[in-house]
């Protein structure tokens, strides 16, 4: 007898086939009057998405973003490198913007990132430890303090563990492990919780979803961090799983679940907070190319929504006229280019704002999902 995953996974992949079809005839519909964002409520789930400052200003944008999210996040407006560009002052006009979106729309506020060594000024890596310390602690508690009670969860710290920097404990050798030591990690949760208990409080990180030994290290490097924080008393709420899936993503639905099941085990709850798919890899035709965009996201989600832990999905970004990929693409990065210089197409819906068969790969993982509520 098949395990409910594998149904699942056997479903999936005549619901994409299925979704294509429907794309196909609905262009030019417009969008639904069901949203992600309805689908995943019906499960005790949320859905949102990454938004930046242009999406504010397009009515069509803002449309899209209430018909289909619950919950809004900043691509960057939130970060160091944003928000504190000059030692002198901090700049939120942007993340305050979102911020009052937000509110006005009665959507949750998903924070990031507090702290993010890949993402600072270049005055943070001339300061000494004690000055590092007091930027530290001015950047948490202005940050938390600014949208106190309006914060659904924060990225408290994102992106701390690089195995390949060579330490025992897996940890980047960041500005703020070389100056502020270890303790860092444990000492942003805790100054959070203090400034604004009310909001979740999540560790954020990448490269953890396929089954390749890169991975591995990573979740075992996770595992350990979490089980260090555990020691310390750290506050720490919830594990974001970004889930930059890509074309070649090995992908191993037993090995990913046992290791979500760890994280759980330890009183942590999940967030897959930032979902799209580098499709660079995958063929030139647009059909053929969103059937295996989907197929991936299904594969990825039918599994990880099957851990009753895991309580929401945001994608990082709506529509692909709004993907980081594009925008590193358009800077030149060839990482990011595909043979045939095409336009990536990573999110579940085109730069038109029109629904792609992602969008019904996510729909149908929520339909499929066990209950929350």
């Amino acid at each position: 007898m098949l395990s409910r995953r594998e149904l699942l996974r056997q479903v999936a992949i005549t619901t994409v086939a299925i979704a294509i079809a429907d794309v196909a005839n609905a262009q030019g519909e417009g969008v639904g009057i069901v949203g992600l964002k309805d689908l995943a409520r019906e499960k005790g789930l949320f859905f949102g998405a990454a938004v930046n400052g242009t999406e504010l200003k397009n009515r069509a944008s803002t449309s899209l973003i209430l018909q289909e999210c619950g919950l809004v996040v900043a691509q960057g407006a939130q970060k160091w490198s944003s928000m504190w560009k000059n030692q002198m002052s901090e700049t939120p006009a942007d993340a305050d913007a979102l911020a009052s979106f937000a509110q006005a729309n009665h959507l949750k506020l998903r924070a990031h990132a507090l702290i993010f060594a890949s993402k600072l000024p270049g005055w943070v890596e001339q300061l000494s430890a004690s000055e590092l310390r007091a930027a530290f602690e001015r950047r948490i508690t202005y940050a938390c303090g600014r949208w106190k009670g309006q914060v659904h969860s924060w990225d408290v710290v994102n992106e701390a563990i690089l195995p390949e920097d060579g330490r025992a404990d897996g940890l980047r050798n960041s500005i703020f492990l070389q100056k502020l030591g270890s303790s860092y990690i444990a000492d942003a949760f805790s100054l959070a919780r203090q400034i604004d208990p009310s909001a979740m409080l999540c560790y954020n990180d990448f490269g953890l979803e396929s089954n390749t030994e890169f991975a591995r290290k990573r979740r075992r490097s996770l595992l350990s961090l979490l089980e260090d924080l555990k020691k310390r008393n750290a506050p720490i709420d919830a594990l974001g799983v970004q889930g930059h899936l890509r074309a070649n993503t090995n992908f191993n639905d037993k090995d990913w679940v046992a290791f979500l099941r760890e994280v759980s085990g330890m009183g942590v709850k999940i967030i897959i907070s930032e979902l799209d798919v580098f499709d660079r890899d995958f063929p030139a035709d647009i059909q053929t190319r969103d059937r295996d965009v989907a197929e991936l996201t299904s594969r990825f989600l039918q599994a990880t929504l099957d851990v009753r832990e895991v309580v929401g999905v945001v994608t990082w970004g709506l529509s692909d006229n709004h993907s980081w990929l594009l925008s590193r693409l358009k800077a030149g990065e060839k990482l990011y280019t595909r043979s045939d210089s095409a336009m990536p197409r990573p999110l579940p819906f085109d730069a038109n704002l029109r629904k792609k068969p992602m969008w019904y790969a996510i729909a149908d993982s929520f339909k499929s999902a066990p209950d929350r509520r």
